[in-house]
């Protein structure tokens, strides 16, 4: 039990703290974790998906505020997995970056190895799949709907085609690593909201494409979104979660670096722009407020100011869910949720309970993923 001035520290406090160690906003744990304090926030930085890059707060601690030797060891273990797993999946990245080349295609890496390469220890990030978004090369005109045929034919090249969404589709051109190509980065559930969003991401395209960033310990680079495109489209993929399967610390870290980069004043009020356009500067306010009670990020970081009432709901769904939602008791896993229609309803149950907080995103749900429903069956691809 860890004490303070006669107050017990909340097991979350002394996880947020070790994360503003990590980061460099902290020096040290307002008091001394017992073992027991140790357990639970190596529980909590395992269901945030944090436990590699927790680790360089560790090694910063003073020794009488480390973990216990065999928790100590086993946390050294995992890190050494999860920097060797980074290693591969950056010379995949390679690999894939150069095999879309050769096919005819520009392309960016989204989200993943892009973040990780903000990182101060990039190797520590715990890492997932490979996310490309990709058009022809060399094509004077592009719609959404061309670079979905594109991108339809260069996956049907490996056979049947699977798990096709609004946004990608399954690529199996890696044996242990996922690829999914993406026609496009993302979308809105509102029909008038997603169009103006996919004529941004047509508009941005060009600049994303080509725009390279350094791997750790690889010669050669890949092709990143900038920073400030980055700034919208982190946050509009948390967003996304947070009403799909949910949403965890690891999401809201990368989030922590983009936002750590230099920015200029219009390069800020560009994102802010785009942001009404989306109807989501609440959310963006709640952000505001994770990125200052957890990351410890100061004022002129921000893009806007935070919404304590709004971050305080939004941090207890991040708590609940975990990373990207697997400890949330209400999203079903079991044998049912393979059936469409119970998958909608309990998805449509538990989105209810952010009505409050976001009407105009739960209203328009329902209607978004019934079209979807059909708008894939009627290609087949279901």
């Amino acid at each position: 039990m860890c004490i303070r001035d006669r107050t017990i520290i909340p097991l979350t406090t002394l996880f947020f703290e070790l994360i503003q160690i990590s980061l460099g906003n902290r020096k040290e744990f307002s008091c001394i974790p017992s073992a027991k304090d140790w357990l639970g926030i190596y529980e909590l930085a395992h269901r945030q998906a944090l436990t590699g890059v927790l680790f360089t707060g560790i090694t910063l601690l003073p020794k009488k505020q480390t973990p216990p030797q065999k928790l100590l060891l086993k946390w050294y273990a995992i890190s050494e997995q999860i920097r060797i797993l980074n290693k591969r999946i950056n010379k995949e990245c390679i690999i894939v970056g150069n095999h879309l080349k050769e096919k005819g295609f520009d392309y960016a890496i989204l989200k993943g190895q892009s973040m990780a390469a903000l990182y101060t220890f990039p190797l520590l990030r715990m890492p997932g799949d490979i996310d490309v978004w990709l058009h022809p090369a060399k094509t004077s005109e592009c719609s959404l709907s061309l670079v979905r045929k594109s991108v339809l034919e260069l996956a049907r090249d490996k056979g049947k085609l699977e798990g096709v969404t609004y946004c990608h589709v399954h690529y199996p051109l890696l044996k242990d690593t996922e690829v999914e190509l993406h026609f496009t980065p993302s979308w809105m559930n509102g029909f008038a909201d997603n169009k103006r969003l996919q004529k941004f991401f047509m508009e941005q395209a060009s600049v994303q494409f080509s725009n390279e960033i350094e791997l750790p310990d690889i010669s050669e680079n890949i092709n990143s979104p900038t920073i400030e495109f980055n700034r919208f489209y982190i946050l509009l993929h948390i967003y996304r979660h947070l009403f799909g399967e949910g949403i965890g610390l690891r999401q809201l870290m990368d989030y922590y670096y983009v936002l750590h980069r230099p920015a200029s004043e219009d390069s800020k009020k560009r994102t802010l722009d785009i942001l009404q356009q989306m109807g989501m500067t609440r959310f963006a306010s709640a952000v505001m407020f994770v990125m200052q009670k957890v990351f410890g990020l100061k004022n002129n970081y921000l893009i806007l100011p935070p919404d304590i009432k709004e971050g305080r709901f939004l941090l207890s769904e991040i708590m609940r869910s975990g990373n990207f939602g697997k400890f949330d008791k209400r999203i079903r896993r079991s044998s049912r949720m393979k059936y469409a229609p119970i998958r909608f309803a309990f998805s449509l149950k538990r989105n209810c309970t952010f009505f409050k907080h976001y009407p105009h995103e739960v209203l328009t749900d329902a209607p978004f993923r019934i079209w979807l429903y059909f708008w894939r069956k009627w290609h087949g691809w279901i």
